[in-house]
């Protein structure tokens, strides 16, 4: 590919990013240049039915509001197809968690509602992502919309391999070729546990395990937050990153604890000591002590000690109780 080369009604503008699935450029209609597309070009070694299964997932991923919208897809030469979709142009989530003026935690939790609210909506159609991370959601403004398919598959229609298929550091317990629940990977609560770990993300500005962190993720030892994160987003995040999927919080029902808790704080006086969390910057990681803590008899998550009075939610009867 190169710059000005016509695709279908489209001419290429620049090149947005490349690896092994193929190459992705930013291209507008020939006649209008503010009618802009992104474009994705998949690599000769990527099987053609990798690339239809992206396609069919993406289309019936439909419209949302947090999801990159598909438009249509161009047939090639090489019998292989180009899947155009909108061109989203403010970057991705991991730009925005690293900007130099890091949001409040309100912001952070806003946006997270809006990530899973188009999780929830996959999921109702019968999508799983498998993919999900800060590089696969675009930022439009300050609405996140979720993207790339390219591990996604239609949950009713689709055989899964039993190979774990996604980006190592958000994959799940049951992911990992040592367990037993490897057979489950093909089905939703795989995207709750990568949204949690993006939601323990945007509160602690770290995450919670690397990628060589494998044992620690196989008996889900989560490290703990900050002793100020108010007690719903620790439970919040506990409940994503329960181990057993069968235990594991719905999409929505994560969305219903992070909304509830935005819908408390909006009711907070805004002086006094109870604005104090949501007004806190991102942590740098540097300064959040990650290490694990476990006793000699379990290893279920130790939720953090939590000030009460920094906790403006704990009046309020959760849904959930505390484990």
């Amino acid at each position: 590919m190169r710059r000005n080369q016509k695709v279908g009604d489209y001419l290429l503008e620049e090149k947005l990013g490349a690896g092994g699935f193929g190459e992705v450029w930013l291209a507008h209609k020939k006649n209008d240049l503010l009618d802009k597309a992104a474009l994705k070009f998949a690599s000769a070694r990527s099987p053609d039915e990798i690339i239809t299964k992206e396609m069919e997932s993406w289309k019936r991923a439909g419209e949302h509001r947090n999801i990159v919208r598909f438009l249509e897809a161009i047939p090639r030469r090489n019998d292989k197809v180009v899947l155009v979709s909108e061109f989203v142009e403010d970057g991705s989530l991991l730009t925005w968690m690293n900007g130099r003026k890091r949001p409040i935690l309100v912001d952070r939790i806003r946006l997270m509602v809006e990530v899973l609210d188009g999780i929830d909506y996959l999921h109702e159609n019968g999508i799983v992502h498998r993919d999900l991370k800060p590089e696969n959601i675009l930022m439009s403004g300050k609405v996140p919309k979720i993207a790339d398919f390219g591990a996604a598959r239609i949950a009713d229609y689709h055989p899964f391999s039993m190979q774990p298929i996604g980006t190592v550091t958000y994959m799940p317990p049951e992911s990992l070729a040592a367990s037993p629940l490897s057979k489950r990977y093909r089905l939703p609560p795989v995207d709750v546990w990568a949204a949690g770990i993006i939601l323990y993300e945007l509160i602690s500005g770290h995450l919670p395990f690397t990628h060589r962190d494998l044992m620690q993720r196989r008996e889900v030892i989560i490290p703990p937050l900050s002793p100020s994160t108010p007690l719903a987003l620790a439970k919040a995040v506990y409940w994503a990153l329960t181990k057993d999927p069968k235990d594991r919080a719905k999409a929505y029902e994560l969305r219903g604890e992070l909304q509830d808790w935005l819908d408390e704080i909006a009711n907070v006086q805004p002086s006094g000591y109870a604005t104090m969390p949501i007004s806190l910057p991102l942590p740098v990681a540097d300064s959040v002590d990650t290490s694990p803590r476990r006793d000699d008899t379990t290893t279920e998550p130790i939720p953090p000690q939590i000030d009460p009075l920094l906790d403006v939610t704990r009046r309020r009867r959760r849904r959930f109780a505390d484990q």
